[in-house]
């Protein structure tokens, strides 16, 4: 299982069309019962073990798996990736996620939390999608991101917070832009300034 796709915190597929396949109930009235999943695996724990070492660990209320290893769908998701000295590099967490192995995309829904200490960035969100493919990570157009940046290191002289809509963020050259309105707060040790700008 390749979890790397997770630790690089930078196109979304509509979650009715990602998540349609599964059993979980999203929420929606009516759940598709056509195709169950391969398995089921409750209050799981899965380690991404490489060169002997552990590089990502995830728990999960319950996940589906689908197609062999190919499919996954689940609730409650928490994520952990290390170095491989174990120091933790990235933290995470959403209510609903699904991961597609074999196109190495993967979804997170619902009360979406990441936070990169090596790039010192918070990331709160609706939803968002990580392909891993073309190492980029976006929201939908119309749901709220907020990033804060500068606040998990040892300086914190300058914190900056931004919201935004139609985030995306390129994992190569670790830079992300919004499409709508954005809104945000640049707290140094000396002042505080308001940013916001239109469409």
């Amino acid at each position: 299982m390749n979890l790397r796709a997770i630790k690089k915190v930078s196109t979304f597929l509509s979650a009715a069309i990602v998540l349609s396949a599964c059993t979980i109930d999203y929420g929606t009235s009516r759940t598709d019962t056509s195709s169950a999943p391969d398995f089921l695996f409750y209050d799981t724990t899965l380690t991404r073990v490489q060169n002997a070492s552990p590089r990502a660990i995830m728990q999960a209320d319950i996940i589906e798996q689908y197609g062999g290893e190919q499919h996954l769908y689940g609730k409650n998701l928490t994520f952990r990736l290390l170095t491989d000295r174990g120091d933790t590099t990235t933290v995470g967490s959403c209510n609903l996620f699904s991961m597609d192995q074999k196109n190495q995309q993967y979804t997170f829904l619902d009360s979406v939390e990441i936070t990169s200490f090596e790039q010192d960035v918070m990331i709160h969100a609706g939803n968002l999608q990580w392909d891993n493919s073309t190492e980029r990570m976006v929201s939908d157009k119309s749901t709220l991101v907020t990033i804060i940046t500068g606040a998990t290191g040892t300086d914190q002289s300058t914190v900056t917070t931004i919201q935004g809509t139609g985030l995306q963020v390129d994992g190569i050259s670790h830079t992300f832009s919004f499409d709508g309105t954005i809104s945000g707060t640049v707290v140094t040790e000396d002042s505080v300034m308001d940013v916001e700008a239109g469409e």
